[in-house]
């Protein structure tokens, strides 16, 4: 007998316990996309501030040079 024919045969409600932990695992997937999509932006926004930066610190220089 396996397992699921005996978890059925004691009453257990397996699809639903398989329902809910493929929920779970959806769940924890959409998190971990979510983690990853911050932390792509928190990367990208770093980039950029250092861009911003080293362009203002360029363009200083440009401005303090004698011409």
């Amino acid at each position: 007998m396996s397992a699921r024919a005996a978890l059925v045969r004691i009453g257990v409600d397996v699809d639903a316990m398989e329902l809910a932990e493929r929920e779970r695992e959806a769940r924890e997937s959409r998190e971990a996309f979510a983690a990853l999509g911050t932390a792509l932006g928190s990367a990208v926004a770093v980039l950029v501030d250092w861009s911003i930066a080293f362009a203002t610190a360029i363009a200083d220089a440009l401005d303090e040079a004698p011409r």
